[in-house]
Protein backbone atom coordinates (compact mmCIF):
# COMPACT_ATOMS: atom_id res chain seq x y z
CA UNK A 1 0.00 0.00 0.00
CA UNK A 2 3.35 2.38 0.88
CA UNK A 3 4.76 1.77 -2.69
CA UNK A 4 1.10 1.84 -4.30
CA UNK A 5 0.40 5.31 -2.15
CA UNK A 6 3.47 6.96 -3.27
CA UNK A 7 3.84 5.92 -6.50
CA UNK A 8 -0.12 7.81 -7.27
CA UNK A 9 1.41 10.76 -5.19
CA UNK A 10 4.55 10.83 -8.28
CA UNK A 11 1.57 10.77 -10.98
CA UNK A 12 1.33 7.13 -12.01
CA UNK A 13 -1.34 4.83 -12.67
CA UNK A 14 -1.21 2.14 -10.20
CA UNK A 15 -3.29 -1.29 -10.67
CA UNK A 16 -2.83 -3.84 -7.96
CA UNK A 17 -2.41 -7.61 -9.30
CA UNK A 18 -1.71 -10.45 -6.96
CA UNK A 19 0.10 -12.81 -8.80
CA UNK A 20 2.01 -14.57 -6.25
CA UNK A 21 0.58 -16.22 -3.09
CA UNK A 22 1.67 -18.33 -0.23
CA UNK A 23 -0.43 -20.41 0.87
CA UNK A 24 -0.86 -24.50 1.24
CA UNK A 25 -3.29 -25.85 -0.93
CA UNK A 26 -6.58 -27.28 -0.17
CA UNK A 27 -5.78 -30.90 0.83
CA UNK A 28 -2.40 -30.81 0.94
CA UNK A 29 -2.03 -32.87 4.26
CA UNK A 30 -4.17 -35.52 2.87
CA UNK A 31 -1.70 -35.77 -0.45
CA UNK A 32 0.94 -35.82 1.48
CA UNK A 33 -0.17 -38.69 3.74
CA UNK A 34 -0.68 -40.68 0.50
CA UNK A 35 2.29 -39.84 -0.81
CA UNK A 36 4.01 -41.13 2.20
CA UNK A 37 2.33 -44.35 2.23
CA UNK A 38 5.00 -45.39 -0.81
CA UNK A 39 8.68 -45.25 -0.17
CA UNK A 40 10.20 -41.59 -1.26
CA UNK A 41 13.99 -41.14 -1.44
CA UNK A 42 13.27 -36.96 -1.78
CA UNK A 43 11.36 -33.97 -1.65
CA UNK A 44 12.12 -30.88 -3.01
CA UNK A 45 11.98 -27.23 -1.12
CA UNK A 46 12.21 -23.78 -3.12
CA UNK A 47 11.32 -21.11 -0.86
CA UNK A 48 11.25 -20.63 2.79
CA UNK A 49 6.91 -20.71 2.71
CA UNK A 50 7.28 -24.47 0.81
CA UNK A 51 9.40 -25.60 4.01
CA UNK A 52 6.49 -24.05 6.63
CA UNK A 53 4.27 -25.56 4.05
CA UNK A 54 5.82 -28.92 4.60
CA UNK A 55 6.40 -28.58 8.17
CA UNK A 56 2.48 -27.65 8.53
CA UNK A 57 1.20 -30.64 6.35
CA UNK A 58 3.36 -32.91 8.27
CA UNK A 59 1.14 -31.88 11.63
CA UNK A 60 3.90 -32.40 13.96
CA UNK A 61 5.21 -35.91 12.37
CA UNK A 62 8.99 -36.35 10.59
CA UNK A 63 9.55 -37.00 7.15
CA UNK A 64 10.95 -40.97 7.13
CA UNK A 65 14.26 -41.86 7.56
CA UNK A 66 16.09 -41.64 4.93
CA UNK A 67 14.33 -38.61 2.76
CA UNK A 68 16.52 -36.53 1.85
CA UNK A 69 15.79 -32.57 1.95
CA UNK A 70 17.05 -31.25 -1.47
CA UNK A 71 17.06 -27.42 -1.12
CA UNK A 72 16.86 -25.12 -4.25
CA UNK A 73 19.27 -22.29 -1.93
CA UNK A 74 20.74 -21.32 1.23
CA UNK A 75 17.93 -19.82 2.87
CA UNK A 76 15.91 -22.57 1.43
CA UNK A 77 18.10 -24.93 3.31
CA UNK A 78 18.61 -22.83 6.45
CA UNK A 79 14.78 -22.52 6.65
CA UNK A 80 14.60 -26.16 6.62
CA UNK A 81 17.26 -26.85 8.83
CA UNK A 82 15.16 -24.35 11.29
CA UNK A 83 12.35 -26.43 10.97
CA UNK A 84 13.68 -29.59 12.28
CA UNK A 85 14.12 -31.56 8.67
CA UNK A 86 17.37 -33.38 8.29
CA UNK A 87 19.57 -34.77 5.00
CA UNK A 88 19.47 -31.48 3.60
CA UNK A 89 21.41 -30.78 0.25
CA UNK A 90 21.56 -27.56 -1.64
CA UNK A 91 21.45 -26.83 -5.62
CA UNK A 92 24.59 -24.93 -6.29
CA UNK A 93 22.75 -22.49 -7.94
CA UNK A 94 18.97 -21.64 -7.63
CA UNK A 95 17.45 -23.07 -10.11
CA UNK A 96 15.67 -26.29 -11.10
CA UNK A 97 18.49 -27.75 -12.79
CA UNK A 98 20.61 -27.28 -10.36
CA UNK A 99 18.48 -28.67 -7.76
CA UNK A 100 18.27 -31.90 -10.07
CA UNK A 101 21.55 -32.19 -9.96
CA UNK A 102 22.10 -31.84 -6.48
CA UNK A 103 19.82 -34.41 -6.16
CA UNK A 104 21.42 -37.06 -8.38
CA UNK A 105 24.57 -36.03 -6.95
CA UNK A 106 23.25 -37.11 -3.67
CA UNK A 107 20.98 -40.24 -4.79
CA UNK A 108 22.70 -41.49 -7.39
CA UNK A 109 20.92 -42.15 -11.09
CA UNK A 110 20.26 -46.09 -10.18
CA UNK A 111 16.86 -46.15 -11.90
CA UNK A 112 16.22 -44.96 -15.57
CA UNK A 113 13.81 -42.73 -16.13
CA UNK A 114 10.22 -44.25 -17.63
Amino acid sequence: DVLRRHLEQAGAIVRRLDVYRSEMPAGTPARLDAALRRPIDAVTLTSGSTVEHLRQALGGRRLPAGVVVACIGEQTAKAAAGAGFGDIVVAARPTAGALADALVTRLGASQPLP
